[in-house]
């Protein structure tokens, strides 16, 4: 967690330092999108193991664990963290291919 943590950090710190109106550069925004999905895939590794220390009892419905791991795992699962689109976005700019990658961010 401390790890997914200090990278999270990190992304609201560039993201902080931007002046209003100012639009990142391709480059730097993919490359925050790829730190974004990997802070994602720790944060969820790591309430896994939470889960599995915890035991069969972490999945009760009066566990507020559950109530994490489920809200965390449907959150986890929005557009914005979908790896398959950031990969593309950022292999595409890595490779030099004219095309313009995704907008978020």
């Amino acid at each position: 967690m401390d790890t997914a943590e200090r990278r999270m950090l990190g992304i609201a710190a560039a993201v902080d330092a931007t002046q209003p109106g100012e639009v990142l550069a391709a480059e730097e925004r993919a490359r925050l999108r790829m730190d974004l999905i990997t802070e994602m895939r720790e944060s969820r590794s790591a309430l896994e193991d939470l889960l599995d220390l915890h035991g069969s009892t972490g999945l009760d419905s009066s566990n507020p664990l559950q109530r994490y791991w489920r809200d965390f795992a449907v959150g986890s699962r929005h557009v914005q963290f979908t790896s398959h689109v950031v990969e593309e976005d950022y292999g595409v700019l890595l490779l030099g291919i004219d095309e313009a990658p995704s907008e978020m961010l």
